[in-house]
Parts: structure tokens; sequence; C-alpha cells
């Protein structure tokens, strides 16, 4: 909240003295906060009119900027059609202006659409781009981010050693440096891999970490996220009332701020819903699903964190 005001502030007087590259700048920082946040609405609409701004003087670098986030926010938001023809736009000047690490940006959000698409190969590859770039640049923030979406990558591929490393290098570098959004992610995949192999109890407290990392960054992704990773621990231990009602609570955030999940995700979540429906008559099932619809996000939370076996 103290980045967005004191942002908002910039934008104010940028604007009273017409600085319309000031102005630029400041839409762009302010739609990277709510790029964090999971706002992606809003990230759109103020990267939208960044890029405008910056088309209209001419600066290159600007429109990079704004072109990534408009990728990743389109990824996000499951337009994988929109997030590739962005993340091209953004890669093709990127390297018209010499600037590698954009260009690495670019390769983590057309492997970010691959992934959605469930064409993991394709991932891995463009992952790998992103992390031989970030590692010539010591760029370890970056690295970190990529290094856990490679692991996302080798745990849907059933890689588990390869995931793990991964995921532990990307813990390491986030924890030195204090990357909350990367380190809460981080947490969240090593949930599913321990889940994965059918350690319950070890996944169980890597989502609930994370669960409160996202909470404290108001990360309403990460929310989302780690309701359905706990959800899907309810399914499995045969309570799946407590499953339909946190399934529902992650759905109703995701379309708060209008994120969907990759084709991969959305399979695994079909298979939850197909063993509540087995272990609920239909009347039980809408009890519950509305019940998780009608519950404030910070009771969904509440339940979340206190969720044991």
């Amino acid at each position: 909240m103290q980045a967005k005001s004191i942002y908002d502030e910039c934008l104010k007087l940028k604007q009273e003295i017409g600085d319309k590259r000031g102005i630029a700048q400041a839409k762009n920082t302010l739609a990277e906060v709510a790029f964090y946040k999971g706002i992606y609405t809003i990230v759109a609409e103020l990267a939208e009119q960044s890029l405008r701004l910056f088309k209209g003087l001419g600066v290159k670098r600007g429109i990079v900027f704004s072109l990534g986030l408009l990728a990743y926010t389109a990824q996000y938001r499951g337009d994988l059609e929109g997030a590739i023809s962005f993340a091209e736009q953004c890669l093709n000047l990127s390297k018209e202006i010499n600037a590698p690490r954009a260009v690495g940006y670019c390769n983590e959000v057309l492997g970010l659409a691959a992934f959605a698409r469930n064409h993991l190969s394709e991932a891995r590859d463009s992952f790998y781009k992103a992390i031989d770039i970030f590692e010539k640049l010591g760029d370890r923030r970056n690295l970190a981010s990529a290094w856990i979406h490679q692991a996302r990558t080798a745990y849907r591929q059933g890689e588990f050693e390869s995931a793990g490393k991964f995921i532990d290098k990307s813990l390491e570098v986030s924890r030195q440096l204090n990357v909350q959004w990367t380190l809460g992610l981080a947490l969240e995949i090593m949930g599913l891999l321990q889940r994965s192999q059918g350690n319950y109890d070890g996944a169980l407290a890597r989502f609930q970490e994370s669960l409160k990392i996202s909470v404290n960054q108001d990360n309403r992704q990460g929310i989302a996220n780690c309701l359905g990773a706990i959800a899907g621990l309810a399914a499995l231990a045969n309570r799946s009332f407590d499953a339909a009602y946190l399934f529902a609570a992650s759905q109703k955030t995701r379309g708060e701020i209008g994120a969907r999940m990759g084709e991969g995700d959305q399979a695994e979540y079909t298979e939850y819903l197909t063993l509540m429906r087995q272990q609920l008559n239909d009347e039980v099932f809408n009890r519950a699903w509305t019940y998780g619809c009608s519950m404030p996000i910070d009771q969904a939370v509440e339940i979340a964190m206190n969720y044991h076996y």
C-alpha cells in the first residue's frame, strides 16, 4: 500500500507539470505494483496507457517495459495469443535496442504461455533461454523467478528430482534477497511436489507458509493458488465438503482478479472436482460451493491457515 501511495503521488505531480514521459513511467510503475498484487485488469489498463504515451514519445525502452507487463498480464488472464503477441513484439524491440534483461523476460513469458497450453518441452526450452541470459547478467533476482518456473515444468513432467533442485536454488536466492513474491511461489510449488509424493503434512505446511506470505503481500493470485492447493489436500483426505468450499473461494478470487488456469492446472482441478462429486451428492456439493462463494476472503484464508488433518 505504501508503494502505491508514493507512486500515486508521483503520478499526480507529473500530471500537474505535464511531464508525459514521467506520467508514462509512473503508470508503468503503478501497473507493476498491481501486477504483484494480481489485479490484472488494472495492470492492463495502466500498461496500455503508458504504452500509448511511450509510443507517442518514441521512447523505446518504455515501450519494451509496457509490452512486457502486457505480455505477463495477458498470460495470467488466459489470453495466450495476446501474451505471445506482446512478448514477440517486446522481444524484437529488446533485441533492436540491445536490452538483454528484457529479452530474458520475453523468453520467460513465452515459456509461461507454453506451460499454460501444456506444451512442456517448449516451455522448458524458453525458460532455459531466460536462465542463460540472467546467469550471464548475474541477475539473481530474476534467476530465482525463472528457476521456479522451470521447477513447475519439471514437476508437471514428472521429473520430481529435477523440480526439487530448481526449487531449492530459487528458495535460497529468494531468502537471501528477501524477494517475498518469488519465495511464496517457490513454497507453493514445493508443496505441490510434496503432495505428489504423498507427503501431505509437508505439503500443507508449505502451502500455509506460502499463503501467509501472499496475504502479507496482498498477492491475490497467490492467495487463490494456495486456497486451491489446500482444497486439493482436503479432497485427497476424503474431506470433500471442505474441499468444495475452499475450491469455490479460490475460484471466486480468481474471478475477481480476472485470472485463469492453464490447461495442466485445469485438468488437475477437474480431477479433484470429479473426486468430490463421487464423495458428495449434488445437494451437499452445491451447498458447500455456495458457502465458499459467499465466504469473505479473510474467512477463507483463516480456515486454510488453520486447516489440519
